[in-house]
């Protein structure tokens, strides 16, 4: 009787033979990493988007820092783009405001006829939908911003991991297009970005690039203060 209750026992726990575990990244070919990240990164699910930079953590190809660096850039493009459009929302939140603030000054300045003031109702309603609908504008915007740079953030950390894992070999083509980007390119948080990624990246041939770089006449004093 006893082993017929353990075996019931055992019958009744959850069946997880048929679940696989998580797969690591760095065993999928490269082919199908790079497949997912663009789908991920261009994916409306914000849940998903954010779990794009991780399909290239440790990748031991130098072709992955081109394709982190390509996502970047993307994202990059959107954040602009999120500025912009808060610019936009708040300017015309406060063309609103003004709109509101001389309606009630123009009620007060003198009596008024029950018709003027019927009329200030109705603009006063306008203008406070329009200002509201500014603002939760404004907070999803505020929302979006806060993604973008966190997606940008873990674009540094996923780079500094994929040179930590390049072969001694192929850590220079690696380092070719972090450099061409983020300290020769136009981003002004380039060279801290590309200090980020070295300086988590401790290996001798990094060491060497951040000594190429203060040695070089061509470049730019915010990558040498970078490097320093």
């Amino acid at each position: 009787m006893h082993y017929r209750w353990v075996l019931i026992g055992v019958l009744a726990l959850p069946w997880v033979g048929g679940v696989e575990a998580a797969e690591d990244e760095t065993l999928r070919p490269w082919n199908g990493v790079r497949v997912l990240f663009r789908d991920r990164l261009d994916s409306d699910d914000p849940r998903e988007r954010a779990r794009a930079f991780e399909c290239l953590r440790s990748r031991p190809e130098p072709k992955a820092l081109d394709e982190l660096l390509r996502g970047y850039r993307k994202v990059r493009a959107e954040g602009n783009r999120i500025r912009t459009e808060q610019e936009k929302t708040e300017r015309q939140s406060e063309k609103f405001l003004k709109k509101l603030f001389a309606a009630h000054a123009k009620l007060t300045s003198g009596r008024k006829t029950a018709r003027e003031i019927e009329a200030f109702n109705k603009t006063e309603r306008k203008l406070s939908r329009d200002i509201e609908k500014r603002r939760r504008a404004a907070k999803n915007l505020e929302n979006d911003w806060s993604r973008n740079r966190a997606l940008l953030d873990c674009a540094t950390d996923i780079g500094a991991s994929i040179l930590l894992a390049l072969p001694a070999g192929d850590v220079d083509e690696g380092l070719t297009p972090l450099r061409r980007t983020w300290l020769e390119g136009r981003d002004p948080e380039g060279p801290m970005r590309w200090m980020d990624v070295l300086g988590s990246a401790r290996r001798a041939e990094v060491l060497d690039e951040l000594k190429a770089v203060l040695a070089s006449a061509d470049i730019g004093e915010e990558a040498r203060i970078a490097a320093l």
